[in-house]
């Protein structure tokens, strides 16, 4: 069932096939509330602010932009970005530049059937600020996108647009969740042979309520690789919509979760294979306790016609007490005959036999599941290709599992 606002949005109630699990109404609020926002932008070209210190990416080469309601902040004087990205505001540029009109709304509009996502739309055609980077080469540093403390203690709807030219390859970390809510739609165009890397991390925010977007077109042998680790906000939606239209194309969606009290976390994903030989794999992992809850829903979708297709979809849980819970809905839609596809989804309790190996060797109780929850989660870490990130990940990941035992 829907229900039509003033502006003929028809946004999901409960019943809703693919929000049994997740009540929207709060984001039906935040979504309006943060169209009421209005405010100019604008782009400082000046160092950006230190943000990415708390993830321990300091030593580490990159491009940082910090992205504030109202302004874009950067270091012009790096020649990184004037030789390898063009960038800019949505509602700066948008009507005035091709390429950021060929991808605004139109990756969006074609994957919305057959499934309508009216949040998604609602931000598009609302949104007051968002970053638009089209990688036009090999960018070998990772680009870290910052959301500045600008965003803090609002409502915030954010679009940001992403294009990778074919053979170009753009590793893009996105980093914080200041907002007490958020609409945002990422919207991506993975071109012939191009590659796209990209890991978002949102913890620490104990009020934020986050509905995330990521709709990409994923064109002929190119790739995609999206990984997502969420802390102990109240309420997060991550939703993943895909299509691969080219042959060889290749998708790849992960995430790790950690979540202790009435807090809830949802990765929604929906994959649809429309070419030959194309691969994907989804991927997701959470850590529950103290009542916290967990959702996966995850389909994929094989058109007629897209034989060799190989899809893999894996989600499972470890419930560290009774009152946490796992709630899942794996699909296949499979249209083709020569494929290769499956899924699985699994939870579970800490294995009584390792925690009495450990404790037998005189580690403490808490550690003991810290070190097995940590064992648990750590195997999706290795979807991310850059070490250096995931060496800095692992840190943070156990300061999380630490905090939620």
């Amino acid at each position: 069932m829907l229900t039509e606002n003033k502006d003929g949005y028809n946004f999901p109630k409960r019943g809703d096939e693919y929000w049994k699990f997740t009540k929207p109404d709060q984001f039906v609020e935040i979504s309006k509330q943060a169209c009421q926002t209005q405010f100019q932008n604008n782009i400082n070209a000046q160092s950006p602010a230190q943000a990415t210190a708390l993830y321990n990416l300091d030593g580490m080469g990159k491009i940082e932009f910090v992205l504030q309601p109202n302004e874009l902040l950067f270091d012009q004087s790096d020649r990184r970005i004037t030789s390898t990205l063009e960038l800019g505001l949505k509602n700066l540029y948008q009507g005035k530049s091709s390429w950021i009109d060929d991808i605004a709304g139109v990756i969006e509009n074609r994957i919305q059937k057959p499934i309508p996502r009216p949040f998604a739309k609602y931000c598009i055609d609302h949104s007051q600020i968002g970053l638009c980077l089209w990688a036009k080469g090999e960018i070998v540093d990772p680009v870290i996108l910052s959301y500045g403390e600008g965003f803090a203690g609002g409502e915030h709807l954010i679009h940001n647009i992403i294009r990778v030219s074919s053979g170009a390859k753009l590793t893009l970390v996105e980093i914080g969740n200041p907002w007490s809510g958020v609409n945002m739609v990422n919207e991506v165009h993975v071109e012939p042979n191009g590659e796209f890397n990209h890991i978002r991390i949102a913890v620490g925010n104990t009020e934020a309520q986050s509905l995330i977007h990521q709709y990409a077109k994923v064109d002929e042998a190119a790739s995609l690789k999206s990984f997502s680790l969420f802390g102990n906000s109240p309420l997060t939606r991550n939703e993943h919509i895909i299509e691969l239209p080219g042959n060889d194309a290749n998708a790849h969606v992960s995430g790790v979760f950690v979540g202790s009290g009435n807090v809830s976390q949802d990765d929604t994903v929906f994959i649809r294979h429309e070419g030959l030989n194309g691969t994907s794999r989804q991927v997701f992992r959470k850590v529950l306790n103290n009542g916290a809850t967990g959702v996966f829903q995850g389909k994929i979708h094989v058109n007629p016609g897209s034989q060799k297709t190989d899809g893999y979809q894996k989600s499972q849980a470890l419930l560290l007490d009774e009152k946490s819970q796992f709630l899942v809905k794996p699909e296949l839609e499979i249209y083709a005959d020569d494929v290769s596809c499956s899924h699985g989804s699994t939870c579970g309790s800490i294995d009584n036999n390792s925690l009495y190996y450990l404790r037998s060797r005189g580690i403490s109780k808490d550690e003991a599941i810290s070190m097995l929850s940590l064992g648990f989660l750590k195997e999706v870490l290795d979807e991310i290709e850059s070490e250096v990130i995931v060496e800095s990940l692992g840190e943070l990941l156990t300061d999380m599992v630490n905090n939620a035992i």
